[in-house]
């Protein structure tokens, strides 16, 4: 009789006092009843494993519990338990082998001890299954710590396994057999087996993770009985932990009416009401719904989800912003508005899911409590410190959340090779999808979201899209992408009317034109201004009557340069911009929202902002007069909507104006004919021809009819057969070329639901798939240099969050590296970057050092002012200077 319980799963530190080591059937065990637990509580999650392998619940119970009880089979090998030789297992009945220079991980021993060396021990539960089919289903099972992985090409068998270790692994495997029971189904298609295989190893790291909690699966002495452990100790554990995880808590509300989610005092708009009567299809579907900003698309999104809730079609949503701002805004609506989606008996977890997360004030996590005992886990025990990490980055929880808010970026993790985007498709599919402002993203995003979409489709999730101003040809991708997702052939949009809402299921495609928001229909005076003297005396003329005024400048160096104009003038504006600190930037952003924003007190509403993009999307914002730099059609149009956003308020100017800074759009446009205009706009926007066209649109008519315009003018600029003058050829090819390579790097970059979760292209090597194309950047931590000492330019009472709230990023082609003071040695500077601990504030589940940091300390100038020094990509000097007024500035 060999002696299992000798064997260890995990150890702590031979110092560290109590029991040393938690026996690795223990752990198979705790694993098996955690993952039970999960789908005894996961209706859409049971439903869809039941389809996949044609078993009543009863049968997958134990089905699944036999393969997840498998998945650290490869800690049964002799190279693993020789890790901590102290705990060297008395079944081996041989001495430790030698130490090899570069050991398999103990999941590819696992994969290469049931695919080659045991295999036959799975034939009771693998009766007519092919070999590709067996590892397509024990891959996700065994390769659960981030990645898939393959078994290893070459492995000598006598230092892995050892005859000894290969009679364990047989004898563990039958003792697993005989304690599960688990049926014989018949083999599922490969396509089905592959989509089930993403939200199979989603469900073998999450029940790992928390079953490496020693909060809740705590070391274990070895004398008990399998049988009664897994029973009387495991799951009651398994059931507490899931308890106290907040994971498949709150259940929607019963009944939701739009009043709910509008307010009592508002009336809900056309949009509202259609999505509120609109008839649900059957299985999953894709909403995309195209209309004004301020015709309430939030609360329509909100109460489809409800609806697809209540019919159990879903368990919660994610929704996803195009930037930490917008979703930072977003996370505060819903702090009440989301709520009321659940039941009150049990309050829904609610969570911010972005890289500064952690830094919002307002910021709820997954009620999850974070004491994990203070002790270094011992060699080996991999899945405990990925469970601490797991219970301390809530953006990991945010997509098991009840209500999940965060950036795209963090949903698009999901389907690109990144650390642990398993976990992130197994939240998404059973949450609806909700993604704002999809007219927000380049090419290469773009095809990403397609392949989101996709993969929501194929995993049984359904998905909401909202956007102001999408041209048909976005529309008809993600369309499409949908569509392939649900393996539905054919069907292609065509309807022109705005707004309009089309709705993809298995049923086909269906466009629906809804009414407008009547109060929301107005008339914008348009005009082109020819310099930027006339830019500054129209906004000089409006403040002075008192009006909120905004003026967009596209990079944040003219913003600036505005700002200090503005001054010159004696006309005072507040700045806001990307290039802030974080924590002086989130507090800026409240400020906005108050002065600006929807619930702006009278007397408040007044004065001039000097913006970038960062008021383009999301934000609830309402100006009397906007002045904007020239832009894309889409962006102008999102910017538009900010003015006189709100119905009823006393206006201090007789008419809503959009005025234009923009060189004329000639028939014969020069090649420069942006750039010597606007230069930082020509590099910013680098497709001068629909800048053209843009123009060509918006000051052909004397006004912009909204929305009875927004489709034309959308459609007109985004054709794909329009004029191309000579002067803007060369560009346009140039550009046209940059988004089909962008539209091609995400079709490789992206995994494929139909290959399933394996070793294949990119897995094979470790690098960050980006989730969007742009220019390299530079995190900068801003730091006081005074009286010999560098303090964070923000405070705080965590050192770490005081690092991280003083947190900038700029272009590297403008800051490659920052230079030190006087002063300031590199002693000092190396002892400051040694506290921030190797990973800080990874962007991926994993942790990699943060290479792109860098610390600037600053030096005290006049008034509010720092300064530093720093040399951009070209090696040369760039003078740096910040202040909380505006921002960082380059010089």
């Amino acid at each position: 009789m060999i002696r299992l319980s000798s064997l260890w799963g995990k150890a702590r530190r031979a110092d560290s006092g109590g029991v040393s080591h938690h026996p690795l059937l223990w752990h198979l065990l705790d694993v098996a009843a955690v993952g039970c637990a999960v789908l005894d509580r996961d209706e859409p999650l049971r439903a869809a494993l039941s389809r996949t392998f044609d078993l009543d619940a009863q049968a997958l119970r134990r089905w699944m519990g036999f393969f997840l009880a498998l998945h650290d089979i490869g800690k049964a090998s002799r190279l693993f338990q020789a890790m901590v030789p102290e705990l060297w297992p008395e079944a081996f009945a041989e001495p430790p082998p030698r130490p090899l220079s570069a050991p398999p991980h103990h999941t590819e021993l696992g994969l290469d001890l049931l695919l080659e060396r045991i295999g036959e021990e799975l034939d009771p539960v693998f009766e007519q299954w092919r070999n590709d089919l067996r590892e397509l289903l024990l891959t996700p099972v065994l390769a659960h710590h981030g990645r898939p992985r393959r078994a290893p090409d070459t492995l000598v068998q006598v230092e892995a396994w050892g005859s000894r270790g290969l009679a364990i692994g047989r004898f563990l495997v039958r003792l697993l057999l005989g304690l599960f029971d688990p049926p014989a189904p018949s083999p599922p298609g490969r396509r089905e087996l592959a989509r089930a295989s993403w939200r199979l190893a989603g469900l073998v790291t999450l029940a790992d993770w928390i079953a490496s909690a020693q909060r809740w699966f705590p070391y274990e002495d070895p004398d008990h009985d399998p049988k009664a452990y897994l029973e009387t100790i495991a799951r009651p554990r398994a059931e507490r932990a899931l308890a106290e995880a907040g994971i498949g808590r709150a259940s929607p509300a019963r009944a939701l009416g739009t009043e709910e989610l509008v307010g009592p005092d508002a009336r809900p708009t056309p949009l509202q009401r259609t999505v509120a009567e609109l008839p649900l299809p059957e299985g999953p579907a894709l909403f995309l719904i195209e209309e004004q900003t301020g015709a309430g698309k939030t609360e329509a999104a909100l109460s489809l989800a409800h609806r697809l809730m209540a019919e159990r079609a879903a368990r919660g949503l994610y929704l996803a912003l195009p930037t930490m701002a917008t979703a930072n805004a977003m996370f505060a609506r819903m702090g009440a508005s989301g709520r009321r989606l659940f039941a009150e008996e049990v309050p829904p977890s609610l969570a911010l899911a972005h890289s500064r997360a952690a830094l919002h004030e307002g910021f709820v996590a997954v009620p999850v409590p974070f004491d994990e005992p203070d002790e270094k886990a011992g060699d080996g025990d991999e899945a405990g410190r990925e469970a601490r990490a797991w219970l301390a980055d809530d953006r990991r929880k945010t997509f098991l959340a009840d209500l999940g808010v965060g950036t795209l970026d963090q949903a698009l993790l999901a389907v690109l090779p990144a650390s642990f985007q398993a976990l992130r498709l197994l939240g998404l599919a059973e949450r609806v999808l909700v993604v704002d402002e999809a007219h927000a993203y380049d090419a290469y995003t773009t095809g990403l979201l397609g392949r989101l979409l996709r993969f929501q489709a194929a995993l049984g999730g359904s998905a909401i899209v909202l956007s102001a101003t999408l041209p048909l040809s976005i529309r008809g991708e993600l369309v499409g992408a949908f569509l392939r997702g649900l393996e539905h052939k054919g069907g292609s949009v065509a309807c022109r009317a705005y707004p309009l809402l089309t709705i993809a299921s298995a049923g086909g495609i269906a466009e629906r034109p809804v009414a407008p928001r009547a109060e929301l229909a107005r008339r914008i005076a348009v005009q082109r201004l020819p310099n930027e003297e006339e830019a500054l005396a129209a906004v000089g003329e409006a403040a002075a009557a008192g009006a909120a005024v905004l003026w967009i400048r596209n990079t944040v160096d003219e913003a600036i340069a505005s700002q200090a104009r503005l001054a010159e003038n004696g006309i005072k504006a507040e700045l806001f911009h990307a290039r802030f600190a974080t924590g002086d930037r989130l507090v800026r952003e409240q400020e906005v929202l108050r002065r600006f924003g929807k619930h702006a007190a009278p007397e408040a509403r007044r004065g001039v902002l000097v913006a970038t993009q960062v008021v383009e999307q999301s934000l609830d914002l309402d100006f009397d007069l906007i002045v904007t730099d020239l832009a894309p059609i889409d962006c102008l149009v999102q910017r538009a909507g900010r003015l006189w956003r709100h119905p009823g308020r006393n206006r201090p100017l007789p008419a809503p104006r959009f005025l234009v800074l923009a060189p004329d759009p000639v028939d014969a446009p020069a090649r420069d004919w942006i750039a010597g205009f606007l230069p930082g706009t020509a590099a910013v926007y680098r497709d001068h021809l629909r800048l053209w066209r843009s123009a060509r649109a918006l000051f052909a008519r004397c006004a912009l009819e909204i929305p009875g315009d927004v489709r034309a003018l959308v459609e007109e600029v985004y054709a794909e057969n329009g004029e191309v003058p000579e002067g803007l050829e060369r560009n346009w090819y140039a550009s046209d070329g940059e988004r089909k390579a962008a539209q091609a790097l995400a079709r490789q970059n992206a995994l494929d639901p139909d290959r399933g979760y394996l070793a294949e292209g990119a897995w094979d090597s470790d690098v960050r798939t980006p989730t969007r194309l742009g220019e390299p950047m530079i995190t900068l931590r801003l730091a006081r240099f005074e009286g010999g000492r560098i303090e964070p330019w923000c405070t705080d009472p965590d050192p770490r969050r005081a690092w991280a709230l003083s947190e900038v990023q700029v272009r590297q082609a403008r800051v490659r590296e920052a230079l030190l003071p006087q002063g300031c040695t590199k002693e000092l500077v190396d002892a400051v970057r040694r506290s921030w601990g190797r990973f800080e504030a990874p962007d991926l589940f994993g942790g990699r050092p943060r290479e792109d940091l860098s610390l600037l300390p600053l030096v005290r100038a006049r008034g509010e002012a720092w300064v530093g020094s720093g040399v951009d990509g070209k090696g040369e000097p760039v003078a740096l200077r910040y202040d909380r007024a505006s921002g960082l500035s380059l010089g």
